[in-house]
């Protein structure tokens, strides 16, 4: 992602985001590099437990699993006019397809795409 030309940022308290600065992108592409290097492994059960947490955090992130979240947190509203079991069906949406992963120190992308300069 961070060789791609894409807006990439931390996510931080709330809806705050930080973003990579381009004159900041070749260092933590190095950064990054290395840290793979030094922790991705060559064992195949390590590896294979590497890759689902990979997979998981691309599934959590998803449009897919954003938008069910937003619906469950309009449901929820004091206004909203959604019942329990609506309420229930969503969570039981979440829980079974969007896995619930740290995104501490991980670099996520805009899905909108935007040229750089």
């Amino acid at each position: 992602m961070l060789a791609g030309d894409w807006n990439v940022y931390k996510p931080g308290p709330g809806n705050d985001r930080t973003y990579l600065n381009d004159r900041d992108r070749p260092a933590e592409v190095a950064r990054s590099s290395g840290e793979r290097d030094a922790n991705c492994s060559d064992e195949p059960e390590v590896l294979a437990s590497q890759k689902q947490r990979a997979k998981d955090l691309f599934e959590a992130l998803s449009p897919r699993c954003r938008e069910a979240r937003e619906k469950l947190q309009n449901l929820q509203r004091p206004t909203a006019h959604g019942t329990p079991s609506d309420i229930e069906r969503q969570q039981s949406y979440i829980a079974a397809h969007c896995p619930d992963v740290s995104r501490d120190d991980v670099w996520l992308a805009d899905w909108i795409w935007v040229r750089r300069r």
